[in-house]
């Protein structure tokens, strides 16, 4: 009886990882829209709850880790029920990640393209500033008089 309640704890554990990938899929999809519409006022929250998913499905990951590590015999005993539920959330786990691996892939590219961008802006702003700083006086200019006797 321990052992499928092992089994089903880790059913569990999946459930809210795989809740939690797709939030961080949602939230990477949020992220490339809002990049394709030039905003930056929401990316930074966004970055900030995709770290959090991050670091709640890293705690899940130990606890999954522990579990196996405590009696690995003890999910090898589950019942055909409950391993075919483990099977169907590896998929989904997996199919989910590979969905998120490819989102991600398009937001670096807009984010780097986006920083090439800003750095030519950057680049033009610096010339024209040294440009019209070549036009300064270099402080007052006393006027000059011809007929002045030196």
């Amino acid at each position: 009886m321990k052992h499928i309640e092992t089994a089903e704890r880790v059913c569990l554990f999946m459930e809210k990882k795989l809740t939690l990938l797709r939030r961080y899929l949602s939230l990477t999809k949020k992220m490339k829209e809002t990049l394709k519409d030039r905003e930056s006022t929401g990316i930074e929250r966004l970055v900030i709850e995709r770290k959090d998913c991050i670091k709640r499905i890293h705690k899940i990951n130990l606890l999954v880790k522990r579990l196996g590590k405590a009696g690995p015999e003890k999910l090898l005993v589950a019942t055909d029920r409950l391993a075919c539920m483990i099977e169907g959330y590896l998929r989904d786990i997996r199919n989910t990640m590979e969905a998120i691996a490819s989102v991600d892939q398009e937001v670096t590219v807009m984010v780097r393209a986006e920083s090439e961008s800003i750095k030519t802006q950057l680049l033009s702003m610096r010339n024209t500033r040294q440009a019209a700083q070549g036009y300064k006086r270099d402080g007052p200019a006393s006027p000059r008089f011809l007929d002045i006797k030196r």
